[in-house]
């Protein structure tokens, strides 16, 4: 069998590695307010380095993380929605197997705005308000707190 010699194959698009990478370890998702901080291992060693990290949520690459870091911040996430994230690690194009996936709720609390309040004769008070944003949860009730009491 004869070998190219010193050329590339004929029709060749582009090289992608033979060596197969390993998966990540997705170790943690730490959610903070609407982004959240991941944190994985290498499933490879030095003899096989990976060049980059992609990381995917909800089964749409987002980001790429370049070798060697291994944690990044996922940020401007939506609320009320559950975002599941997995890693694959890259070599010359080629890319692992999903690491294990980790699941995110965004649950922002926003509190509800004043839109009007009145005195009653008793000395009490009357208050109306209304959410300003979307509610993941069923809110079962509110605590009133008065200022400076």
């Amino acid at each position: 069998m004869g070998t190219s010699g010193n050329k590339w194959p004929v029709n060749s698009k582009e090289i992608v590695s033979a060596i197969h990478p390993n998966p990540p370890i997705l170790l943690s998702v730490t959610i903070n307010s609407n982004s959240v901080f991941l944190e994985w291992l290498s499933g490879n060693s030095d003899c096989y380095p990976v060049q980059e990290y992609y990381i995917y949520d909800n089964d749409e690459i987002i980001q790429r993380v370049p070798y060697p870091n291994l944690s990044t911040e996922v940020t401007d996430l939506f609320n009320c929605t559950t975002n599941v994230f997995y890693i694959t690690a890259v070599i010359y194009k080629t890319q692992s197997d999903p690491s294990n996936s980790l699941s995110a709720f965004i649950d922002l609390p926003y509190g509800p705005t004043i839109t009007y309040y009145d005195s009653t004769c008793n000395g009490g008070i009357t208050l109306i308000w209304e959410m300003q944003q979307e509610v993941c949860l069923t809110i079962d009730y509110y605590n009133i707190y008065e200022v400076g009491a």
